[in-house]
C-alpha cells in the first residue's frame, strides 16, 4: 500500500460525476485512495477505511500494529472557505456537505471525548486493567478483535433495544424452566398423591398475604385470576400482573404449569411454601437497555476502492510448500543458569499435547556473566510445511545440562519455555524475526525429554519481558517476493479430499468386511464383530491408550463410525496423527457430514487434545442447542477451554459473549471467571479483552457489576484491618470495632442495595451491622449479615474470605452439582447441599452459609463430654430428635441423612474428597448431612510423620449408621441394606458417565490448582470409578464381603493398620467394577472406628465451637 500517484485537482468539486476519489491519511502514515459517492456519510467512510486495513491482509505495513479501534479517531479537512483545519464532530454529514479541499481527509485520535473516555476508565476499574494498556500492546490481533468485539457488542445492544418490555424481562431475570410435563419420581413422591400445592399469595397494592391451595398444574394467569377473586383489597384483571417469587429476582414469566417452573419445584422438594408477590406491570418503568454511539445504519454509498493504494500481496497455500521447517535460533538474553552450566535451546512442534515430528536440540553453550547466549544456528524440524496443521505450536526451552552429550537425559533440568503459533491470527504463515519473552518452569521435570516442553501452556509472551528470559529466533522464508504463504480455506480443504480419497490404512480389507454379498466393494461396511471392537474402544474413558492397531481399525472403519457410533468421533481424533495433510484433509471434510453430538461427547471436544480449530468449531455448534441452566452447570469448564485457544477470536468466545448477551444470569457467572483470574498474566490480555467486550454489550448490567465490585473492594478493606489489628483486645470489642467500621457511612452506602455476587437471583438490602462479625481462622473470614430488599424475606447470609483460594472449592462443589444432576436425571434426589462459592479476585471470594445447620464436632460436644464425645454413637441422632420431636418429623429427618449420606459417601469417594473430620461434615436440622472445605481431592490424603492420617474410601461412621438404622445393628437393619443399595445406584449411575467426569477435570488442568496440575491426578478417579470393571464387578467390589465385617464397625480394637492400597485390574468388566465398590463400602465401614479416632483427635486438639 503506498501513496496515490495521481496528479492533484484543485477543482475536484466542480464536476459532475457521482463518485470520487477520497484520499485518507492514516494514523500510522499510511494514504488510503477510496472511490465514493459524494453522498456518502463520514461514517461510512471510516468503516470502509477500516475493513481495508483490518481486513485487507495490510498487516505488513508500517507500524499497522499502532493502529487502534475506529472509534477513538475523528476525521479532520481543510475547509475550502476559511482554508482552515476543521475536526469533524457529527460523521452523519454526507461528504458533499463539508466538500474538503483536494478531497483530502486525516484521521487523528480523538482528544475530547470525555465520555467515551468516562466509559473507558470505568471499564478499566471493572475488569482490573487499564484499557490503555490494550492499546500500548500495538498488537494487530488485539487491535482486530476489540474491532470485531465491539461492533458485535454495539448490534447487540441495538437489537436488545428493539425487544419488547417482556423479552427484556426474560433477558434481565432469567428462570428455569422444565419443558417435560412429566414429573419425576422423587418430586412425585413430594406431592403425596396430591394435585394441589400449598402456596402464599400477595399482591404489591394489598396488605393480604393469602393463603391458597393450588393445582400444580394452574398457570399463573390463573393464580393471579383466583388471588383477586379472594382478595378485597387488590384491584385490576389478572393481565396487568405479574408474579414475582419473594425475596428472589424471580417471575414467573410466560404461561406454563406452576410446576414446570424450577425454583417451585426447588421449594416443592425441600418442603419449602411458594411466596408469590402480585407484582403489578408498569412498562413505563422498565430498565433502559442502550448504550451510547449506536450503530448507523450503512447506505448503498461505497462503491469501490481503487488499485492505486490497494497493493494486494500474492498468496499460495502452505499445502504447496514441500520444504521442511526451518526455524534459527539466534540469541538468548536473561538466562538463568546459577550452576554455571551449559545450556540448549530444544525446539518441537506439537498439536494440542502431541508431537508432530521428533523435537530437535541446538548446540551446547555456555552463557557470559549477564546470562546471554548467541547460536546463530538453524534447527530443522522433520516435517514439510505443507504437513503443519493451522493449530500447531512451536514450542521452546531452554535447558541446562550436565555434561558434553546432548544426550544426557539425567541431567537435564528446564529453566524456561515459550510456545508461538506457525501461523498468525489470519491465517498466514509467519516470517521473519520475532523475540519471545519465556516464562520459568515451576517444577523440574525428569521423566521424558517430551516433558521437558509445555505444549499445553500459553502461546502468549510473558509481560514481565525485563526480568525473563527473551529467546530470539529466525522463521525462514519460503516464497519469493511479497508472495505470501497462507493455511488453505475450508473450500480448499473440500478439494483436497476429492483428488485424495483413497490412503492406504494399513489394514486388511478383507480382514473387517462384511461378507454379505449385496455390499458394494466400494463401500466399507464393518462386520458385527469389529462393530463391537469399535463400541469398546470409544465406551472406554479418555485417559485409556489406545493401540497403534486400535488407531488403525478406527481410521479404516472411520465410515461405520459415523454412521453407526457417531460418539466415537472423540476416540477417532485423538487417535489421529495430525502430520499428514491429506489425512486431515480428509477427517476435516469427514467432519462437515457427522452427526451433532451430545453436550456431554462435544464438551470433550474442548479440551486441551482437541486443538484443531474445526473440531472445536463443531463442537462449539453441537453445544448450541444447550439450556442456559446446563451451559450454567459447565461454564467453568469452558471458561477453561479458552487457555486452549490459540488465537484470541474464536468460536468459543463468540459462542459464551453470545449466551451471555442473551441471559445477564450466564453473563453474570462470566464476568467473575474471568474476573477472578486477571491477576494471571498468561491469561490477563484475552481475559480482559472479553471482559471489555461483554461490558460493552451489555451496559445495564455493567452498573451492577460495578457497585458489586465497589463493595467487594470495601469488605477486602475491612478484612485487612481485621487482620492488621495488633491490639490484645478481646475478640468481642474488635468484633464490635468491625461493626463501628462498618456501620461508616462511606462503607455502609457501598454495601446497600446491591445484587449479591454469589447468587443474582438476591438483592440485598442494608446490612445487619450487629449481626456481623469475623470468625477465628487465621485470615479472619468476615461473616455477614444483609436484609433482603422485599419485606417478609428471609435474610442472606454470607462469608466473605481474603486470603484462601477458592477455586478447589468451587471445582468440587460444582462436580457434586453435576452428580446430584445425573442422579436427578435417573430419578434419585440424594438431597445434596453443594452450597454456592464463588472467587471474585486472586484469593478474594464469597461461600453461602448454609443456615440451621451445625457441623458434627459441636453436635458431638453439645451430647457428650469432651474427650469422648467422637466416640458417643447416640449423639447424632439425639440431636436429631431434639430438632424433630414428632414421630413423623424425625423419621423425615433420618430419611434426609440417609439419602444425603448415600450421596455424599460416593460423591467424596469418586473425588478422593480427603481432610475429613468432624469440623467440616455439617448436618441441618432437617437431617440433611453435607461436606464442607475441599482442600484437599483427588486422593491427596494429609499425612503426619510420614503416616497417611486418613485410611478409609469416605467417611461413614458409627454414628452416622446408628442414625440410617434408627438405632439398631446394621445387619439386623433392612434401612441399612437400603442405604447401602443407595450408594451402589449412586456409584453406577456415575461410573456409566466416567468418561464425562474425567474430561471435565481434564479440562480444568489449566487452573493451576495445586492438586490438579497434570494429567497423572486424573488417574485417580479411573482407579474410584473401576471403568475397566463392568457392572456387576463394579458394585460387588465396593461391597463385597459386608455381611461379615459389620460387627467391627463398633470395635475399638487397634488392629490392620496397613492400609490395602487399591491396585488397578485391567481389562475387568462390570460386574467386577460392582465388587470394587461393594469392598470399597465395606472398608469404610469396617474402619470407621479410625475416623473416629480421627476426630477426637482433632476434637482434643481444637476448640471447634464458634460463638454464635
Amino acid at each position: 500500500m503506498c501513496p496515490a500517484s495521481r496528479a492533484p485537482n484543485y477543482d475536484v468539486w466542480s464536476n459532475a460525476e457521482p463518485t470520487i476519489d477520497v484520499d485518507v491519511l492514516m494514523p500510522n502514515g499510511i494514504l488510503i485512495t477510496v472511490n465514493v459517492m459524494k453522498e456518502i456519510t463520514f461514517f461510512e467512510i471510516k468503516e470502509l477505511v477500516h475493513k481495508i486495513i483490518f481486513e485487507e491482509k495490510c498487516q505488513k505495513e508500517p507500524l499497522f500494529g499502532a493502529l487502534h479501534d475506529k472509534q477513538t479517531y475523528v476525521f479532520t479537512y481543510v475547509d475550502m472557505s476559511s482554508s482552515e483545519q476543521q475536526e469533524l464532530d457529527d460523521e452523519e454529514v454526507r461528504l458533499c456537505d463539508v466538500c474538503p479541499f483536494l478531497a483530502l481527509l486525516r484521521l487523528i485520535e480523538k482528544k475530547g471525548d470525555k465520555a467515551a473516555l468516562q466509559l473507558d476508565a470505568q471499564i478499566g476499574l471493572l475488569i482490573g486493567k487499564n484499557l490503555k494498556e490494550f492499546d500500548s500492546l500495538k498488537n494487530p490481533e488485539v487491535n482486530d478483535f476489540r474491532f470485531k468485539m465491539r461492533t458485535y457488542a454495539e448490534e447487540v445492544a441495538q437489537q436488545r433495544e428493539q425487544k419488547t418490555w417482556i423479552e427484556k424481562m426474560i433477558y434481565q431475570f432469567p428462570i428455569g424452566i422444565d419443558f417435560s410435563r412429566e414429573l419425576p419420581v422423587y418430586l412425585k413422591e413430594r406431592l403425596n398423591k396430591c394435585s394441589d400445592i400449598a402456596i402464599k399469595l400477595r399482591f404489591e397494592n394489598s396488605s393480604l398475604c393469602q393463603d391458597l391451595y393450588i393445582k400444580y398444574d394452574s398457570q399463573p394467569e390463573e393464580i393471579i385470576e383466583i388471588g383477586l377473586d379472594t382478595d378485597p383489597e387488590a384491584y385490576g384483571s389478572a393481565n396487568a400482573y405479574l408474579l414475582k417469587l419473594n425475596g428472589r429476582l424471580e417471575y414467573l414469566l410466560g404461561n406454563y404449569q406452576l410446576i414446570q417452573y424450577k425454583p417451585i419445584r426447588e421449594m416443592i422438594v425441600n418442603e419449602e411454601t411458594p411466596y408469590l408477590v402480585g407484582v403489578l406491570i408498569s412498562i413505563d418503568d422498565e430498565p433502559i437497555y442502550s448504550i451510547p454511539e449506536m450503530p448507523r445504519n450503512r447506505s448503498q454509498s461505497v462503491l469501490s476502492i481503487t488499485g492505486t493504494t490497494r497493493r494486494r500481496n500474492q498468496v499460495i497455500s502452505s499445502w504447496t510448500i514441500e520444504r521442511k521447517l526451518v526455524i534459527h535460533i539466534k540469541s538468548a538474553q536473561r538466562i538463568v543458569n546459577s550452576d554455571n552450566t551449559r545450556v540448549v535451546i530444544m525446539c518441537g512442534l506439537f498439536h494440542g499435547g502431541d508431537p508432530l515430528c521428533d523435537h530437535q536440540m541446538s548446540s551446547p553453550i555456555t552463557p557470559n556473566e549477564s546470562g546471554d547466549g548467541q547460536w546463530e544456528e538453524d534447527i530443522i524440524l522433520d516435517i514439510k510445511i505443507c504437513d503443519i496443521t493451522r493449530m500447531a505450536r512451536l514450542c521452546f526451552s531452554v535447558v541446562a545440562i550436565g555434561n558434553n552429550s546432548k544426550k544426557a537425559k539425567a541431567k537435564q533440568t528446564p529453566i524456561s519455555w515459550a510456545n508461538t503459533t506457525i501461523f498468525d491470527f489470519k491465517n498466514i504463515l509467519k516470517t521473519g524475526s520475532i523475540t519471545l519473552s519465556m516464562w520459568d518452569f515451576e517444577n523440574v521435570v525428569e521423566d521424558t525429554e517430551l516433558e521437558l516442553f509445555n505444549p499445553l501452556g500459553t502461546v502468549v509472551p510473558n509481560p514481565n519481558v525485563d526480568q525473563t528470559t527473551c529467546l530470539t529466533i529466525t522463521f525462514n522464508k519460503y516464497s519469493d517476493g511479497e508472495t505470501q504463504i497462507t493455511f488453505p480455506s475450508m473450500s480448499d480443504l473440500l478439494k483436497q479430499t476429492a483428488l485424495n480419497k483413497s490412503i492406504t490404512d494399513g489394514i486388511d480389507e478383507n480382514e473387517v468386511m462384511d461378507e454379505t454379498p449385496t455390499h458394494s466393494r466400494n463401500t466399507r461396511h464393518a462386520s458385527k464383530q469389529f462393530v463391537e471392537q469399535i463400541k469398546e474402544i470409544c465406551d472406554r474413558d479418555l485417559l485409556h491408550k489406545i493401540t497403534e492397531q486400535e488407531r488403525e481399525l478406527l481410521w479404516f472403519l472411520r465410515e461405520d463410525c459415523r454412521n453407526l457410533l457417531p460418539h466415537s468421533l472423540n476416540k477417532l481424533l485423538i487417535s489421529f496423527k495430525w502430520n499428514n495433510h491429506k489425512r486431515v484433509a480428509q477427517v476435516l471434510s469427514f467432519l462437515q457430514e457427522w452427526p451433532k453430538l451430545v453436550p456431554e461427547k462435544a464438551l470433550e471436544l474442548l479440551d486441551y487434545a482437541y486443538a484443531d480449530c474445526w473440531v472445536r468449531k463443531f463442537a462449539i455448534e453441537c453445544l448450541k442447542g444447550i439450556t442456559d441452566e446446563e451451559l450454567s452447570l459447565y461454564l467453568l469448564q469452558l471458561v477453561q477451554a479458552l487457555k486452549y485457544e490459540s488465537y484470541m477470536y474464536c468460536d468459543l468466545v463468540h459462542f459464551l459473549l453470545e449466551r451471555a448477551y442473551n441471559n445477564q444470569r450466564i453473563g453474570h457467572s462470566l464476568f467473575w471467571l474471568l474476573r477472578s483470574e486477571m491477576h494471571v498474566p498468561a491469561v490477563s490480555v484475552t481475559f480482559g479483552l472479553i471482559l471489555e467486550a461483554y461490558c460493552r454489550g451489555a451496559m445495564d448490567h455493567m452498573q451492577i457489576l460495578v457497585r458489586q465490585t465497589e463493595a467487594l473492594s470495601k469488605l477486602k478493606r475491612v478484612n485487612e484491618m481485621i487482620r492488621d489489628d495488633k491490639s490484645k483486645e478481646s475478640r468481642d470489642k474488635r468484633i464490635v470495632l468491625m461493626q463501628d467500621i462498618i456501620g461508616r457511612k462511606y462503607y455502609e452506602e457501598s454495601l446497600l442495595h446491591i445484587i449479591n455476587p454469589l447468587n443474582p437471583i438476591y438483592k440485598l438490602g442494608s446490612i445487619r451491622i450487629n449481626k456481623c462479625k469475623f470468625m477465628d481462622s487465621k485470615m479472619k473470614p468476615l461473616w455477614l449479615v444483609f436484609k433482603n430488599e422485599d419485606e417478609d424475606a428471609s435474610d442472606t447470609y454470607l462469608i466473605f474470605k481474603n486470603g484462601d483460594d477458592l477455586r478447589q472449592d468451587m471445582l468440587t462443589l460444582q462436580m457434586i452439582r453435576i452428580m446430584d444432576k445425573l442422579w436427578k436425571d435417573e430419578g434419585l434426589d440424594f438431597r445434596m447441599n453443594a452450597y454456592r462459592c464463588i472467587s471474585t479476585d486472586h484469593n478474594v471470594g464469597l461461600i453461602e452459609v448454609v443456615l440451621n445447620a451445625d457441623t458434627i464436632a459441636n453436635i458431638q460436644k453439645e451430647k457428650a463430654v469432651s474427650a469422648i464425645a467422637a466416640f458417643k454413637k447416640e449423639s447424632l441422632l439425639s440431636w436429631l430428635k431434639d430438632h424433630n420431636p414428632t414421630e413423623e418429623s424425625i423419621n423425615k429427618s433420618i430419611e434426609e441423612f440417609t439419602l444425603s449420606c448415600a450421596g455424599y459417601c460416593v460423591a467424596t469417594y469418586i473425588l478422593g474428597v480427603a481432610d475429613r473430620h468432624n469440623d467440616n461434615i455439617m448436618v441441618t436440622k432437617n437431617g440433611q448431612l453435607f461436606h464442607i472445605d475441599f482442600g484437599h481431592i483427588l486422593g491427596k490424603f494429609k499425612e503426619k510423620f510420614g503416616i497417611r492420617r486418613e485410611r478409609v474410601p469416605f467417611v461413614l461412621t458409627n454414628d452416622f449408621v446408628y442414625v440410617i438404622t434408627h438405632g439398631q445393628k446394621p445387619e439386623r437393619s433392612d434401612d441399612f441394606i437400603r442405604f447401602q443399595q443407595y450408594c451402589e445406584q449412586a456409584f453406577m449411575i456415575i461410573r456409566k458417565r466416567g468418561s464425562f467426569i474425567i474430561s471435565l477435570f481434564a479440562m480444568m488442568l489449566s487452573t493451576g490448582i495445586p492438586e490438579l496440575s497434570s494429567v497423572k491426578d486424573l488417574d485417580y478417579l479411573r482407579e474410584t470409578l473401576v471403568l475397566d470393571l463392568n457392572e456387576e464387578q463394579a458394585r460387588n467390589h465396593f461391597k463385597s464381603n459386608a455381611e461379615e465385617e459389620l460387627e467391627d464397625i463398633v470395635e475399638l480394637v487397634v488392629k490392620d493398620l496397613d492400609y490395602l492400597r487399591e491396585t488397578l485390574v485391567l481389562d475387568l468388566n462390570e460386574e467386577q467394577a460392582r465388587n470394587h465398590f461393594k469392598s470399597k463400602f465395606t472398608e469404610a465401614l469396617k474402619k470407621s472406628w479410625k475416623t473416629s479416632l480421627n476426630w477426637w483427635a482433632h476434637s482434643m486438639a481444637k476448640d471447634n465451637k464458634m460463638a454464635d
